[in-house]
């Protein structure tokens, strides 16, 4: 079922290359997280200081980056990111990042909400409805 994409622009900086003159394979994951935290503040209305304050944290539990190209010094940039729901506790996010239509890199990102006081995982109802309005919506 598709879903509505959420899309971040960016462009890369010189601090973001490594000694091939290319981004290092580390900031991909920045600008993954990044468009990620912009995509459900925006789109979701869902911010991690307000889950945070309530003792609920967004945790990463994996993450599968795949490399096509290379992004270069100065490059202007989209990523799409596309979020579902897996079970009953697991949100997954799929992005691609592209130059103009080409496919530069892609990942695939499963985070889990972490209750602080409980010790254990949970799904806050506004984030599993907010998520699968969007899945129900397109």
């Amino acid at each position: 079922m598709l879903v509505k994409k959420s899309i971040w622009h960016a462009q890369v900086r010189d601090y973001e290359l490594d000694s091939q003159g290319i981004v290092n394979n580390a900031n991909y994951l920045h600008y993954f997280e990044h468009a990620r935290h912009q995509a459900l503040a925006q789109d979701l209305g869902i911010t991690f200081i307000h889950y945070q304050q309530q003792g609920i944290d967004f945790v990463m539990s994996e993450v599968n980056i795949k490399y096509a190209a290379s992004l270069y010094s100065e490059d202007n940039f989209r990523l799409e990111t596309i979020f579902t729901v897996q079970g009953r506790l697991r949100i997954i996010a799929e992005q691609q990042i592209f130059i103009d239509e080409k496919l530069i890199a892609s990942a695939k990102t499963t985070v889990v909400c972490f209750d602080r006081k409980k010790g254990k995982p949970v799904m806050p109802k506004e984030v599993l409805n907010a998520i699968i309005g969007l899945q129900l919506a397109s």
